[in-house]
């Protein structure tokens, strides 16, 4: 089972995140970061990748907790994409991800969830 844990692209690990990420992973949990806020000019989205996963090994994730999503979204914006290079103009990769990585809730439909926010034009 996956969780997705939201990254800010200029401040990297907060406190608060070490403790939720432990939390996390003491359940079980691999995470789906989100690296967000990468539109912005102090934007360093490549060196918070690197402390996220320097964090997940001082946390002994193991090595497929360390293989984790990344994607990179501007939420102010409204894009998401796995990769910089080639920039998105909405936010469909991130409830993508999520819709792959974390299981269906018994009883509920997630992707009748995406259609609904798809129908009203969130993405």
């Amino acid at each position: 089972m996956d969780v997705c844990s939201s990254w800010i692209a200029f401040e990297g690990p907060m406190p608060q995140t070490r403790f939720v990420l432990t939390k996390a992973l003491e359940l079980g949990l691999n995470p789906i970061v989100v690296i967000n806020k990468c539109d912005r000019a102090e934007a360093r989205p490549n060196e918070v990748v690197s402390e996220v996963f320097d964090l997940l090994v001082d946390l002994n994730a193991n090595d497929h907790r360390a293989g984790f999503s990344i994607v990179y979204a501007s939420g102010r914006a409204g894009w998401a994409t796995h990769d910089l290079g080639h920039p998105e103009t909405d936010m469909v990769e991130l409830f993508e991800t999520i819709l792959d990585r974390v299981p269906r809730a018994a009883g509920r439909s997630c992707r009748a969830a995406a259609d609904a926010y798809h129908d009203i034009g969130l993405f």
